[in-house]
C-alpha cells in the first residue's frame, strides 16, 4: 500500500484512512465532500479503485494499474 500511496499522493492531499482487510489486504479511503474514493490493495488480486460523486453520479471502478496519475487527480480533486 505504501508504494502505491507514493505514486498517487502529493504533499498537500489530504491523508486516506487505512482499513485492513479479511484477506490480509489493505484499503486506502477518502470520503469528502460528498466524494468518495476507494484504493484497495488485495492479498490476491491486482490493487483497485473506486470513485463515486454523489453530486454528479460520476462513478468509475478500474484495476490501479496505469491509472496512478488519474487516481492523482481524483485526490486532489476531493479537497
Amino acid at each position: 500500500m505504501l508504494n502505491i500511496l507514493s505514486l498517487v499522493m502529493r504533499n498537500n492531499f489530504p491523508p486516506p484512512q487505512i482499513t485492513p482487510l479479511a484477506d490480509g489486504g489493505v484499503q486506502a479511503e477518502w470520503h469528502l465532500n460528498q466524494k468518495d474514493l476507494e484504493i484497495e490493495v488485495s492479498a490476491a488480486e491486482l490493487p483497485t479503485y473506486y470513485f463515486f460523486d454523489q453530486s454528479t453520479g460520476e462513478e468509475e471502478e478500474a484495476t490501479l494499474d496505469q491509472h496512478e496519475s488519474r487516481v492523482g487527480d481524483l485526490i486532489g480533486g476531493l479537497r
